[in-house]
């Protein structure tokens, strides 16, 4: 007799066990999906050759310090209202875990101020993949 286990209850079984080095994510990193509270981030490594469209892109630096800036390809326009802008950024690697910590907003538009814990899913030389762990602090007016 056989027992069929369905595939959904392997991959339960299937953890990311590899250990990020923080110097792993010394990179542009193009948000592809996805957004702060969000359960999931997707971010890819980023390639200008390959970028469609308007992108944000996260720079993590070895101070801890984050910088996101928005990559706009050539040719498109853009408004200042509405900008993104970053006032602080920071950044965290901890057991696979990140804690990100961020103040900006949209001009004109909102300020934010997140802090949250995402665990790394997945991560490749040019994929990197979170969930959200913890909501320490949310708040846009």
């Amino acid at each position: 007799m056989r027992i069929l286990i369905p595939i959904f209850l392997l991959v339960q079984f299937t953890a990311f066990t590899q250990t990020v080095n923080k110097k792993d994510l010394f990179s542009n990193w193009a948000l592809r999906k996805g957004w702060f509270g969000d359960n999931e981030l997707f971010l890819e490594k980023l390639d200008t050759t390959k970028l469609e469209g308007v992108s944000f892109v996260f720079k993590f630096h070895s101070d801890h310090t984050i910088t996101i800036y928005v990559n706009i390809p050539k040719g498109v326009g853009a408004c200042g209202n509405g900008a993104f802008y970053l006032d602080k950024g920071t950044w965290e690697l901890n057991n696979n875990k990140i804690t990100f910590d961020l103040k900006g907003g949209h001009v004109l538009q909102d300020e934010f101020h997140y802090k949250m814990i995402y665990t790394i899913v997945t991560f490749s030389g040019d994929k990197l993949v979170m969930k959200k762990e913890k909501t320490i602090f949310s708040e846009v007016k």
